[in-house]
This record gives structure tokens, C-alpha cells and sequence, in this order.
């Protein structure tokens, strides 16, 4: 298997993981208001590792010489901290 598709596997087991919490450790059901106060620290786990994943592994799933998602990658940054201050 390639190694891009074993991190997407990671990432979807650990996101699977923090649902699994929510729901049956705490008893949150995924419509609840409080869900996302509960799954924010898996949140905040996947959020630089795939950030990490996306940097590293660039050039292997983009085929021109320029990455088109380095705006993006720029303006998610603060919008994700944005976001975090809000909720908390």
C-alpha cells in the first residue's frame, strides 16, 4: 500500500477513535452541542499532523513544479486559530 494512503488510514482511525469517545465514553451524540468540545483535543492532533503529511508530501501528489494550495495552506492557519478561540 502507498504510504500517502496508510496516513490517510491513520488519520480516518484516529478521527474514528474520537467519535468512538464522544459517543460511548461521555454519551455525547454527534448532533450535541458539546461534541466538538469533546472531540477538539483530536482535533487539535490531526491538525498539525496533517499539515506535516500535506508539506511533506507535496510534491508526490502534485504534478506541476508549484504547489496550487500554499494560499490556502496560509489563510487555514489562522482561521483554525480563529476557530479554537471561538469555541473555547
Amino acid at each position: 500500500m502507498k504510504k500517502i494512503y496508510k496516513i490517510a488510514a491513520i488519520y480516518m482511525v484516529i478521527m474514528a477513535i474520537g467519535m468512538f469517545v464522544c459517543r460511548h465514553f461521555y454519551n455525547i451524540p454527534y448532533v450535541d452541542e458539546q461534541f466538538i468540545n469533546v472531540l477538539l483535543p483530536f482535533v487539535i492532533v490531526l491538525t498539525p499532523f496533517s499539515a506535516i503529511n500535506y508539506i511533506k508530501h507535496n510534491e508526490k501528489t502534485i504534478e506541476s513544479g508549484k504547489s496550487k494550495y500554499k494560499l490556502f495552506m496560509i489563510l487555514f492557519v489562522p482561521l483554525l486559530l480563529i476557530s479554537l478561540f471561538t469555541i473555547v
